[in-house]
């Protein structure tokens, strides 16, 4: 089995990386794919995929929703195979919402959702990046975040604004944080991995 998820991770030379706003009905996603060599803030490239998913389940328990959103996360992705998350950590905010979605279980069937999806892609723990909101944007409105991805990605990315939610803006935002740290060498991982090529050398 280990053998097995390690040979799926070699075959792309770089990241394929999934960034999710998730949610139990509109769950925002984004995944780049760095291995087709096409500049990150070009959105309508091919190595581009986004959109929001909803997931359905014919019982109440939100399991089923968790695989639904699983099962159409993998038909959206075609035959890219996720090499590393992000994913955006549900997060209890002290207003009336806030505590209505705590008092009714939405924050823990979240939290689970997000533990599944992570667990269905089979990926190892230093592979998966769980940030708060205020993590990966700061504490701004959704209209904030979707005139930085404007300003970061051009013309392009007023379209996707005026014709996609904006849970897939955030996902894709998810996705540009992400980068921007990978290409900076923020991640543990990175460091670790350029030790052991100093130590083999």
């Amino acid at each position: 089995m280990r053998l097995e998820k390690e040979n799926r991770r070699q075959e792309s030379a770089f990241p394929i990386i999934l960034a999710l706003d998730p949610s139990m009905n509109n769950l925002g996603y984004a995944c780049y794919n760095m291995n087709l060599g096409q500049s990150a803030y070009e959105i309508d490239s091919e190595a581009w995929r986004f959109g929001l998913i909803h997931p359905r389940a014919r019982t109440r328990e939100c399991q089923y929703k968790w695989r639904d959103a699983y099962v159409k996360l993998k038909e959206q992705l075609g035959g890219w195979r996720v090499t590393h998350l992000a994913v955006e950590w549900p997060t209890f905010f002290d207003s009336t919402r806030g505590r209505i979605a705590a008092m009714k279980g939405y924050t823990i069937d979240l939290a689970g959702m997000t533990g599944y999806l992570a667990g269905r892609f089979g990926l190892p723990p230093d592979y998966i990046t769980l940030w708060k909101p205020e993590q990966w944007k700061g504490s701004v409105p959704k209209h904030v975040t979707a005139q930085k991805f404007i300003r970061l990605f051009g013309p392009g990315a007023d379209y996707v604004v005026r014709n996609y939610a904006d849970d897939t803006v955030d996902a894709i935002m998810i996705a540009e944080f992400w980068l921007t740290l990978y290409n900076r060498e923020k991640f543990i991982w990175q460091r670790r991995h350029e030790r052991q090529q100093t130590t083999s050398a």
